[in-house]
């Protein structure tokens, strides 16, 4: 059985990069997440570095539950556990 590690590993690879980035604006980063989707796109990280980053990482995580199942999907940089506790 192949584990989920190799699966991203494995995704990344075919799709040739990791997309990183944020955003202030929750309905842009929707937008983007969406787009790079659309376009093949399977592993993503959320880079947390805005005030906006853990109340849009939520969404993009509601967007991709309801739309996108097999999409991984990732935040860069939790340092605290209080922000872990908050995804």
């Amino acid at each position: 059985m192949i584990s989920n590690k190799h699966k991203i590993l494995d995704a990344i690879l075919e799709q040739g990069m990791l997309p990183l980035f944020y955003q202030d604006s929750e309905s842009g980063s929707v937008e983007i997440l969406r787009t790079l989707y659309k376009a093949g796109v399977r592993v993503f990280e959320y880079t947390n570095r805005g005030k906006s980053a853990l109340p849009n990482f939520k969404k993009l995580k509601e967007i991709r539950d309801a739309e996108m199942p097999d999409l991984y999907l990732g935040i860069g940089t939790i340092k605290t556990p209080l922000m872990q506790m908050h995804l």
